[in-house]
């Protein structure tokens, strides 16, 4: 992944975890990985979700800006739209 400078190991971790998080509740809601449906509504249901688990706000906000990052960053990377979790895997993204 490429990352930003001055982030800690831990926090790169972090951020990947969100995505995989996100990434597991997307295929498990829809039942598929096409990220070309992926909508904001999409986002909206796994925010939701998350304040279910009462997680610190903290947290929230770092995953919320996590999956944003991701979707800008997918939308751009038209070669990865149709692969989003090979990349994911291969490719250290810039969070």
């Amino acid at each position: 992944m490429t990352e930003v400078a001055g982030q800690s190991e831990a926090t790169v971790d972090a951020k990947h975890r969100d995505l995989q998080r996100f990434l597991t509740f997307y295929q498990t809601l829809y039942k598929h990985d096409r990220p070309e449906e992926w909508f904001v509504s999409v986002t909206k249901a796994f925010l939701k979700a998350l304040q279910r688990e009462k997680l610190a706000q903290a947290s929230l906000v770092r995953i919320y800006a996590t999956v944003r990052h991701f979707a800008r960053w997918l939308q751009k990377t038209a070669a990865c739209r149709a692969l989003w979790h090979f990349c994911l895997e291969t490719t250290r993204i810039s969070l």
